[in-house]
Order: C-alpha cells, then structure tokens, then sequence
C-alpha cells in the first residue's frame, strides 16, 4: 500500500502543528510498518497542488505517485479524486458549505464529541470517521533551571503570563490585555505578559498603534519575530499560559503547557472540555474583566495553582506518542478499505 501525505504549505498558519505532527508520524510509521510505502509531498512544490483554478494539474501530480490513500495536511484542501480514497483532518466544527465537501471524504479528527457530531451531520458509515488522540511533545519537560535560563536569555529573568494565540482584528488578544491590565491593576507585581502568537499581517500596523497606547506596554513583550523553538520554549517556562483552545492549534499549545507543568486559562467549550476537563482554569474570554478575575484567582491561590499542574501534567502523560501511531496506522488502513 502506497500512503500519500501532502503537507501543508508554507504560511498555512492553521496546519501549523497538525502538518508537523502528521510529518513525523510518517517518518515513524515507515520504521514501523514497513510492508508499506510512506510517501511525503511538501505541498507547495507539486505543480498546482494547492492552487483550485488548476484541478487537472492537482489530479495529474497526485496519479503520479501511484498512491493507495491520499491524507491532507491542511484541512481547507478537500479536492476529490475518483477511484483513490482521500482523508482530510477536521479539528472544528465545519460550516454547511464544508460539510458537502466532506460527505465523500474519510476523515481523521482529534475529538470524540466532533466525530459523533460529523457521523451525525453526514449520514455516512461510522468507519468513514476515524478518531486520532494526537499529542504535542515537541519539546522534553523542562527542570526548573532550564526554565529560569529561558527567562534570562528572553524575559530579562522575569516571571510572565504566555499568549499563543492568533493576534489579529478578532479583538482575542485585546481581551488578553484588558486581563493582565486588571491583573496589574490588584497587584503590581513584576510578572509580564508575553504575546507569543503570530501577527495577521494586514493587522501589523493596528496591532502596534494599539500596543503603544496600552498603559502596561513596557510589561509587555512581543516575540511574533522569535522561532517556534523559542515560542515553545516561551510557552514551557511560563508562570502560566492564556490560551483560549479554539483552534487546534490551541489545543497543542494547552497539551504543550500541560507537560511543561505550566497551568493554563482558556475559554469553556465542547471541544477544551474534552481535552482538559477540571485540568483548566476556565474563563469567558468576551471580557477582560472575566479574564482578569481568574488570572488573579490562579496568582494568589497556590493551592489551585498546584492542583491545575498536577491534573494537567497526568492528562499529558495519558497522550503517548505510541498510541497516536498506532490510532493513525489503523486509521488509515480502515480508510483506505471503505472509501
């Protein structure tokens, strides 16, 4: 059997960590199973692949590869291709015009209460949905000295609050202002925040208007310019992590904080419900105001602090890498079968 992964293109922000995760899986599954072919395509280089004004050429570069199953990195891409079984990776909630794509689609997601959802709206057998438990363990859990080397080579040595998330005209990341400003206000301690998301370009230059007239701004650190290393680096060696878990994205971060025993307030939905249970402090992310009242309700209650890293760091251990191989491998195998 010939598998066919296409990554996702260079930009695709939000296939950023499931492109990753699937690459690696890949390189391991051919060390594993080597009865088959493990093919991997970075998507930008096939001719046209990600660009719907040239179907033919899309179609024509994946028949060149003989390929048994096709699996997609980036989920907007749901091209069908007769006679050869294409599997997709759905992290949210689609809309209606999605759902059309998705009928003849297999489908690999991360979430059990997003699989019933999509048997359900779909109509289609219960195999054609398949449920992958993926896990971020990008990085080893850092000690506590490699964590106070982090804050001296990045923070200046001092203690922050990390926000992952998108930053752009959504307002999410202005709400995490709004927070931390109520935070300041309680208690003018020397923790800062730093804004670890990447930046919508055609927001830059409201973004940093905005940023220059925030009473705390010299509290604040910027580092959208740093690698992903250093972000999840940033991210490990937070006091804690603001991370509201809309995204799948976001949820890699959560698990991320989880091994990195660092707590996290996100926002109360379905899906970080599932993820993280009672191991998240939950906040309503549609004021600051809210956000603030947990961010100091975690600072001056050692107790819960405590309690949130223990609960977050046993679900991390739960996720093995070993599980998520073998969840994709059979996956596949079914996928390929049925479509």
């Amino acid at each position: 059997m010939r598998i066919l992964l296409i990554t996702a293109p260079a930009g695709d922000r939000l296939s950023t960590h499931w492109s990753k995760l699937l690459n690696d899986a890949f390189l391991a599954l051919q060390q594993q199973h080597a009865e088959h072919e493990w093919i991997i395509a970075p998507g930008s280089p096939l001719p046209g692949m990600f660009s719907f004004v040239q179907r033919n050429r899309q179609v024509r570069a994946i028949r060149q590869q003989h390929p048994s199953v096709v699996l997609y990195a980036s989920p907007g891409n749901m091209l069908r291709i007769k006679d050869i079984p294409v599997v997709t990776f759905i992290s949210n909630e689609p809309d209606k015009r999605s759902l059309k794509k998705l009928a003849a689609a297999g489908i690999i997601t991360d979430s059990p209460s997003l699989k019933d959802h999509l048997l359900r709206a779909l109509h289609v057998p219960s195999q054609q949905v398949q449920l992958v438990s993926l896990v971020n363990d990008a990085l080893p859990p850092m000690d506590q000295h490699q964590k106070l080397l982090v804050h001296e080579r990045l923070t200046t040595g001092k203690e922050y609050f990390f926000y992952g998330g998108h930053i752009g005209s959504d307002g999410i990341w202005e709400r995490v202002l709004q927070g931390f400003s109520g935070f300041k206000k309680w208690q003018q301690s020397g923790l800062q925040l730093v804004l670890g998301g990447q930046i919508q370009p055609s927001y830059q230059v409201i973004f940093q208007e905005k940023l220059d007239a925030y009473r705390y701004k010299h509290e604040v650190i910027c580092a959208s310019h740093l690698s992903g290393a250093d972000k999840e680096q940033l991210a490990a060696a937070a006091f804690a992590c603001l991370q509201p878990g809309h995204s799948f994205d976001d949820r890699m971060q959560i698990l991320h904080a989880f091994r990195s025993s660092v707590p996290v307030i996100g926002e109360k939905h379905r899906l970080t419900e599932e993820l993280a249970a009672d191991a998240m402090l939950y906040a309503d992310w549609t004021k600051g105001s809210l956000l603030s009242q947990q961010i100091i309700a975690l600072y001056k209650d050692e107790n819960l602090y405590n309690q949130l890293v223990e609960k977050g760091s046993r679900i991390a251990e739960e996720r093995t890498w070993r599980q998520s191989l073998h969840q994709l491998h059979n996956s596949l195998m079914v996928l390929s079968k049925n479509l």
